[in-house]
């Protein structure tokens, strides 16, 4: 993560909220995904599934090799979001390009923002005094290891699948992903989403006070952490119109 992306992270992930052209474009420019995706009841929309995809789904539609620049550039803009985050961004028939934006950073900078873990840094043959998981000082670091397998780790998501009251939690990163792309609701999956990106959030933050500042939360601190920082998503999305169904999924959650 180079300097302008930490400048570019909202103020609640430390950073200064300065808005970066590249992905702010790209997120405006998913709402012609969304409506083309949704197949919506305009001229263009039925124009390009009419000319290029020919009733293919559009985010599986393999792009030919000689078509126009711009729905070249359209279709490349697939790949910077997910169908999900698409969808929640859409939600009541209103695209919201800014919560997408907002999202997408998040996804960015924390999950796929190579999280230097000693495992890692090893690969890009860093020195290192020790291997050992600087939080519970039992296992090597590793991804796996610090954000599902640690003891603190494994605490924090125990205390927020009780809040949840989810019984079926996963302890592993590839369990986590298959468990996301189980959620069908489309607003439910926007929200574990958001929550997986928070837990790995704080998490990570912890990890960094154990290293440079020899401190380390409490697992139900960092359990009220992501909690005040989902909450407060989450209020925000309440303020949009929501479906009644949408709205006491909201209330369920930040009670």
């Amino acid at each position: 993560m180079d300097s302008w992306d930490k400048v570019c992270l909202p103020k609640a992930f430390g950073g200064l909220d300065f808005r970066n052209g590249q992905r702010w474009n790209h997120a405006i420019l998913a709402k012609y995904i969304w409506a083309v995706s949704e197949k919506h009841d305009v001229l263009w929309v039925k124009w390009i599934n009419s000319v290029y995809l020919k009733g293919s789904d559009f985010c599986s539609y393999r792009l030919p090799q000689d078509t126009s620049w711009y729905w070249r550039k359209l279709c490349n803009i697939r790949g910077k979001f997910s169908r999900e985050d698409i969808i929640a961004a859409g939600l009541n028939r209103k695209f919201n390009s800014a919560n997408l934006y907002i999202q997408s950073l998040n996804h960015v900078q924390v999950i796929n923002a190579q999280l230097l873990t000693f495992d890692n840094l090893l690969r890009f043959k860093v020195p290192l005094d020790s291997v050992m998981c600087p939080v519970c000082g039992v296992n090597e670091e590793s991804h796996s290891h610090l954000f599902f397998a640690c003891s603190l780790s494994v605490k924090v998501l125990e205390i927020l699948a009780e809040w949840l009251n989810i019984r079926l939690w996963p302890y592993e990163f590839y369990r986590w992903r298959d468990w996301l792309s189980s959620r069908n609701n489309g607003l439910l999956s926007h929200i574990y989403n958001m929550l997986f990106v928070d837990v790995v959030y704080c998490i990570w933050r912890n990890q960094n006070c154990c290293i440079f500042y020899l401190y380390s939360q409490t697992a139900s601190s960092i359990a009220a952490e992501v909690r005040l920082l989902m909450q407060n998503k989450l209020i925000s999305i309440s303020k949009k119109k929501l479906s009644v169904q949408g709205t006491c999924l909201i209330a369920q959650f930040t009670m």
